[in-house]
């Protein structure tokens, strides 16, 4: 909303057109090929800890100036980006394999089954041992497929 209300201001304040205002933001968004080495950076690394920094030296650009970029790019933070990215290869790990909860927080890059398990809820309303449960019946019985989770 943010991000709108500043867009909405530029346009007010600025004696520019539309069309240069949308051009000057998109200027100042990551160009495709670095967004593309920072996105497989992350798809790579997400066991690791992942730091602004070392995205933003991949980048070649400071910290600041990256972090912004990239959120114009994408639409979120570095860290939500991340963070996300983390989550849905949980999900997939949960949702495919038998592997222990403990094992997936940490390929998965958590530093401990708490802290996966407490941005697990917060992303998807379950806890990582429900979603596998859930994945589980979803596989026993087709039908439940297309029910949200």
């Amino acid at each position: 909303m943010y991000e709108e209300t500043a867009s909405l201001s530029e346009l007010l304040t600025s004696s520019e057109s539309p069309s240069k205002v949308a051009d000057r933001r998109s200027q100042t968004a990551l160009d495709p090929q670095r967004l593309s080495r920072v996105v497989a950076f992350v798809a790579q690394h997400l066991e690791d800890d992942i730091t602004v920094e070392k995205l933003a030296d991949l980048a070649c650009l400071s910290q600041f100036h990256f972090a912004r970029a990239f959120k114009t790019a994408v639409g979120k933070s570095p860290h939500q980006y991340v963070s996300e990215k983390r989550i849905e290869q949980a999900m997939a790990q949960l949702a495919s394999g038998e592997s222990p909860l403990r094992q997936i927080a940490l390929t998965c890059g958590f530093s401990s089954h708490a802290n996966f398990s407490r941005a697990f809820r917060r992303a998807t309303g379950l806890t990582p041992g429900q979603y596998r449960a859930l994945a589980r019946l979803r596989r026993a019985s087709p039908s439940l497929s297309g029910t949200a989770a």
